[in-house]
């Protein structure tokens, strides 16, 4: 439990320190920069790192959770990975095939598995809620498979395909929104 929390606190400091390092890049070329090609791969790195760091972060609010801390750490190893891949991107500009494929796939999981370990932090008592938390989080990977075949496949040309992503899209963020709620009212309910 103590290396969790100073791991935690590690991360912590690194993703204060580097979104203000950020930040302060951002304004000076906002402010002083000519937006040439050097001041855009600057600002894509400060989103970059800002969006990366967000995510790292999402994963490590589960880390006090013993049973599910492999995802918070297996988010935090593809946030950091992510950050990685895009800063690579970024500076070395690479748009192949199989490079952008890596990278839509990796963008895909990195906000899974963040998304995931957010409705994680969902203490449910509840046995209805925990059967739409488990609904909210098959609909999460399902959508996130069915994302992750559009970008291998060559072509889907399959309009029921995406009507049925439509679907799943839908239930998502239903589950996203209503697990929190339903559990509010339940524990509400049962005092």
């Amino acid at each position: 439990m103590a290396n969790n929390i100073q791991l935690k606190k590690i991360f912590l400091r690194i993703l204060i320190g580097s979104l203000s390092a950020s930040a302060l890049v951002g304004i000076i070329i906002f402010l002083l920069g000519k937006f040439g090609d050097i001041e855009e791969k600057i600002l894509a790195t400060t989103l970059v790192i800002g969006a990366c760091s967000l995510l790292g972060l999402c994963n490590t609010s589960i880390f006090q959770k013993e049973k599910v801390r492999w995802l918070g750490v297996t988010g935090v190893a593809l946030s950091v990975t992510a950050l990685i891949y895009s800063l690579a991107l970024i500076w070395v500009h690479n748009d192949s095939r199989v490079v952008m494929r890596i990278f839509a796939s990796l963008i895909i999981w990195t906000v899974t598995v963040s998304h995931i370990c957010l409705l994680l932090l969902i203490n449910c008592a509840d046995s209805i809620v925990k059967k739409v938390l488990n609904a909210a989080i098959v609909f999460i990977l399902t959508v996130s498979v069915m994302l992750s075949i559009i970008v291998w496949a060559d072509k889907i040309t399959n309009d029921f395909y995406f009507r049925l992503l439509g679907v799943f899209a839908i239930l998502d963020v239903l589950g996203t929104i209503v697990t929190p709620i339903l559990n509010k009212v339940q524990s509400v309910k049962h005092h």
